[in-house]
């Protein structure tokens, strides 16, 4: 038990002598977020794997992907969109929302959206958080990410045709 006390206090004092790195969004002096980069990854339907980042300025041809054709290494209908986000080490976002809205570039209809709360950023300064679309590599898609003051696109330009 004097083990766990101890070890309770020295997690208390670290927290408190880190000041305000640990300080919460919405606090006079709160740390920002800033998102770095928005990436995509298809799925290989064969094998399962997901490829190398294909978003721009990656250089991928787009055309045909759902048949494994472009660039394409298979067959690939689906595509994880990955956000990677920094801040101050340590940092915890409670009330900074990070929004994920995918779009058909075409229409501008939403695609899908996700809303992230509780945020932490763990002691490299960044994490990375992923939406998984469905059946949407014919389509141009752009994937807008926002964090309190920091927002960044992409528009990833699957298309399909004879």
């Amino acid at each position: 038990m004097r083990h766990v006390r101890l070890a309770a206090a020295a997690a208390a004092f670290a927290i408190a002598a880190a000041g305000s790195a640990f300080a919460q969004s919405g606090e006079p002096g709160s740390p920002r977020a800033k998102i770095e980069k928005i990436e995509a990854h298809l799925f290989y339907e064969y094998t399962g794997r997901l490829s190398a980042n294909v978003a721009p300025p990656a250089e991928f041809s787009f055309w045909n992907t759902v048949i494994g054709e472009g660039s394409a290494e298979e067959a690939a209908n689906d595509v994880l969109i990955t956000i990677t986000i920094s801040a101050e080490p340590g940092s915890y976002f409670d009330t900074d929302v990070l929004n994920i809205t995918v779009l058909n570039t075409d229409d501008k209809s939403v695609v899908l959206e996700r809303s992230i709360t509780g945020l932490l950023i763990p002691m490299s300064g960044s994490t990375t958080k992923a939406v998984y679309v469905m059946d949407t590599t014919c389509r141009s898609l752009e994937v807008v990410a926002t964090i309190g003051a920091s927002t960044l696109s992409n528009t990833i330009p699957f298309a399909c045709g004879e």
